[in-house]
């Protein structure tokens, strides 16, 4: 992190309490991480993305007719930022193809808070 500015990080999730619980635990690592915004849709993602220029995107992998492995690519151009897939899912594969397609972690939704933190730090050093 340059100087001291925040790590900004868009939280991108379908379901309003995940999208709420990120962006408080994001928050409550100020002033080393901010929100940068909040998106319920890859529609939203990719405004956000090109206006607020975070530089860590956490993305859920699957959203309501989407999925992170559709919008990964073209959120990276977007934003250029960091990518850290948040779900529930426990496929191997599509952890596989995520990182393959320019993720820079996967967390489980059920890990620790801990570990989503790490994981925005370790992005963003990248």
């Amino acid at each position: 992190m340059a100087g001291s500015e925040a790590i900004r990080v868009l939280v991108v999730d379908d379901h309003e309490a995940v999208l709420q619980g990120v962006a408080w635990l994001v928050e409550s690592e100020a002033p080393r991480l901010q929100v940068a915004g909040l998106a319920r849709t890859g529609a939203e993602a990719f405004r956000l993305a090109s206006s607020t220029r975070p530089h860590v995107i956490v993305l859920d992998m699957l959203l309501a007719g989407e999925t992170a492995l559709d919008l990964l690519p073209g959120l990276a151009r977007a934003s250029n930022a960091a990518i850290v897939i948040l779900t529930s899912m426990a496929d191997p594969c599509a952890r596989t193809d995520a990182l393959a397609r320019g993720a820079c972690a996967w967390v489980n939704k059920l890990a620790p808070a801990s570990e989503l933190l790490a994981a925005i730090h370790e992005a963003h050093a990248r």
